[in-house]
């Protein structure tokens, strides 16, 4: 979903400061308009001591006399006129350096308000939106302004079991805070799970509220976690009863075998077996939990120069084993003088430990090779087999956490599902690349590709 974030945080900032500045008083510089009365008394004056002054040159001094009393009155009046606009105008600079300080504050305000990843919207009593912030926007996917919009209108609500929820009914009926973290928001093909918290603003204790803040966070990453831990736990309680079972029922074979006193070698040995083998199932998924259990972790194993040849032999001799006892030729094909490689031993091991066991596992005939070859600034590590192979719809998924395939020759096999998942993890921490090729009947090839120098 794409979110025009930048556009609507500056319109919504323009939208904040509009609303306080309409709603504000405005200190006009009303002094500057005495002025005018103050520059005609001052004519006025001037006038008539130039008046007075002709007079009394021209032989009528008491004429003169009084004119000259008159602009004495009016320079005094003049001079309380000035005062008091002085006055005046140091109030005035005080009321306006106050309404720049509140102006300030606000402005800090709206832009932390503006700031939040939560939306904050104000309504008043009728449900009509009276303000929000930027991230308001971002919620209801919309660039368009919200004020004076209906909330039952914006927010359409249902709850997990997708029945409509009227949110706007609850929020009024409700005098005291309201949260709910069940609702999820429709947008198009896309759900969002959200938090909403309703207060309302009471400004009298008997007329009661006179509106409401909401505020609503998209809890949908914390929704999908929350679910994809209790999966985790279903699957994983599932995958570890199978092996249980079979191990417990093996043992408690040996034991009743044991108690009657007449062994059948051949009962004894299948027993242990099947009791081996889902030991070392328990242990694997154990294995593949912890190496989980890591990652989530952040918890990063050293990186060290490996010599590959080495790496390739030491790969090689680990499983030839298991391969023999199959029947099937395993094998490496490394390119000469190829050198060595910085990475993360551990887990490059583990990537191919992954993509052997399971050509092992999934191959009945043929051969498995592990080809290590060098491209321009990178070495790739290939697993290549003669196995069943993957169906083009089954390889689409293959990665993903706790998929198997409904392949019929696949399920006869243990498996947690896990491995791949794991692997895909594996790769993104040393910054490696997934090699993957596969026809079905005839072979896959599962690879990984890790550059020359990783920083």
């Amino acid at each position: 979903m794409k979110r025009k974030n930048r556009t609507r945080r500056r319109k919504d900032r323009l939208f904040f400061t509009d609303w306080y500045e309409d709603v504000q008083p405005q200190y006009r510089p009303w002094s500057k308009t005495l002025l005018v009365p103050m520059a005609i008394v001052g004519v006025i004056f001037t006038v008539l001591l130039v008046y007075a002054v002709i007079l009394a040159a021209s032989h009528a001094p008491e004429i003169g006399l009084r004119f000259a009393i008159i602009a004495v009155i009016l320079l005094l009046m003049g001079v309380a006129f000035g005062l008091m606009v002085g006055a005046f105008r140091s109030e005035e600079k005080m009321l306006m350096a106050g309404q720049a300080r509140e102006s300030a504050e606000r402005k800090y305000l709206m832009t932390l308000i503006n700031s939040l990843t939560d939306a904050v919207l104000a309504l008043d009593k009728n449900g009509r939106i009276i303000f929000y912030n930027a991230a308001a926007l971002d919620i209801f996917d919309t660039n368009q302004s919200l004020t004076g919009s209906s909330i039952a209108n914006v927010l359409q609500v249902h709850n997990e079991h997708n029945a409509k929820v009227k949110i706007w009914d609850e929020i009024k009926a409700n005098q005291r805070i309201l949260t709910r973290s069940d609702l999820v928001l429709k947008q198009g093909d896309d759900k969002l799970s959200i938090e909403l918290t309703a207060t309302p603003i009471i400004n009298d204790a008997e007329l009661g509220s006179f509106g409401f803040v909401l505020m609503i966070r998209n809890i949908t990453a914390e929704k999908t976690l929350e679910e994809s831990k209790d999966e985790f736990i279903a699957v994983t309680g599932h995958e570890l009863r199978t092996p249980i079972a079979v191990a417990e029922g093996s043992v408690s074979n040996l034991k009743a075998i044991i108690n009657k006193g007449n062994f059948d070698e051949a009962v004894l040995k299948r027993s242990v077996e099947m009791a081996d083998n889902q030991i070392k199932m328990l242990a694997k998924i154990a294995n593949d939990l912890l190496t989980l259990s890591r990652l989530d972790r952040g918890i990063k194993a050293p990186k060290e120069n490996i010599d590959i040849q080495k790496f390739a032999d030491e790969t090689i001799a680990k499983y030839q084993t298991s391969a023999r006892e199959k029947g099937l030729t395993l094998r490496a094909e490394v390119e000469k003088n190829i050198g060595s490689i910085e990475t993360t031993k551990l887990y490059l091991a583990e990537v191919l430990q992954n993509f052997v066991t399971n050509s092992i596992k999934y191959t009945q005939k043929g051969e498995v090779v592990l080809k290590i070859w060098a491209g321009e600034g990178f070495v790739e590590f290939d697993v290549v087999d003669t196995g069943i192979g993957i169906s083009k719809k089954d390889g689409q998924k293959v990665f993903e956490k706790f998929y198997r395939s409904e392949d019929y020759r696949t399920r006869e096999t243990g498996g947690t599902g896990l491995g791949l998942y794991i692997v895909q993890r594996l790769v993104a921490v040393i910054h490696g690349k997934i090699v993957f090729e596969s026809e079905l009947n005839k072979g896959s090839k599962f690879g990984i590709q890790i550059r020359r120098r990783d920083f």
